[in-house]
């Protein structure tokens, strides 16, 4: 089906801004996966399943390989011509732009109220772990180490905590001769870790909201050009049609 010049720059338009949400897509569930990932490694210290980072890393994970999915309805849609298919590709990025941008506003309202539990529950859990263990058990604790490593933090607010004798996992490169010690403590980097994740995800949403809305205008576009275009052909077909026959 040959395309008029204004339906070809529609339809390049549509094809570039589905390979930007099929990448959106990916990078999400990459985001969600790493997220997911850091999390893990914190569940010694905080053991909540129903986090909002835990949420957040879920939603990301599900939202990409979603976004990713619809991505192929614009690709076949667009190399078959088919209206119909880039008007559901166009329909599935609308819903889709709805739950990322209810999802994006939770974040936000929520952020402030989830980082106090958060650190609230962190700081509790790292003086239970100080009190049910001493001495050289408290520093070969799995929990802290690997909290201490992967955060490059010492501590709960400082390195000064340990004493002289300071645990591996609060050196650098984990080198304990000449041990040089991280200085922030873990609470600290942990509240980064939090903000940075938050806002991040958030931010993620909102920006892919905008290329999803861009591609879903140039699908509805692209779509209702083809209609009409399907629709004076067969005009077209039926002026030709000599008087007294039927059109098969």
């Amino acid at each position: 089906m040959a395309l008029g010049c204004t339906l070809t720059t529609v339809k390049f338009l549509l094809l570039v801004t589905n390979l930007f949400t099929l990448l959106c897509g990916v990078s999400l569930a990459i985001v969600g996966t790493v997220m997911h990932v850091r999390y893990s490694s914190i569940n010694g210290l905080y053991a909540e399943q129903n986090s909002l980072l835990a949420y957040e890393a879920l939603l990301a994970v599900t939202l990409g390989m979603i976004a990713f999915v619809i991505s192929f309805f614009g690709f076949f849609g667009a190399a078959r011509n088919s209206a119909c298919m880039i008007s559901t590709y166009a329909f599935l990025l609308l819903v889709l732009m709805v739950i990322q941008i209810g999802f994006a506003a939770g974040s936000f309202l929520q952020y402030e109220e989830a980082r106090v539990y958060f650190l609230g529950r962190v700081e509790a859990n790292f003086d239970r772990i100080f009190r049910s263990a001493g001495g050289a058990d408290l520093r070969s604790n799995p929990a802290i180490a690997r909290v201490q490593r992967l955060f490059q933090c010492c501590g709960k607010h400082s390195y000064k905590e340990w004493g002289r004798w300071l645990p591996e996992s609060c050196c650098r490169g984990g080198i304990t001769a000449g041990c040089k010690p991280y200085e922030t403590g873990c609470v600290e980097q942990l509240e980064e870790y939090f903000v940075r994740s938050a806002r991040t995800f958030g931010w993620l949403l909102i920006c892919f909201t905008v290329i999803e809305f861009v591609a879903a205008l140039s699908g509805c576009w692209l779509a209702n050009g083809l209609r009409d275009e399907e629709a004076a052909r067969k005009r077209v077909r039926f002026q030709r049609v000599p008087a007294g026959r039927v059109n098969p």
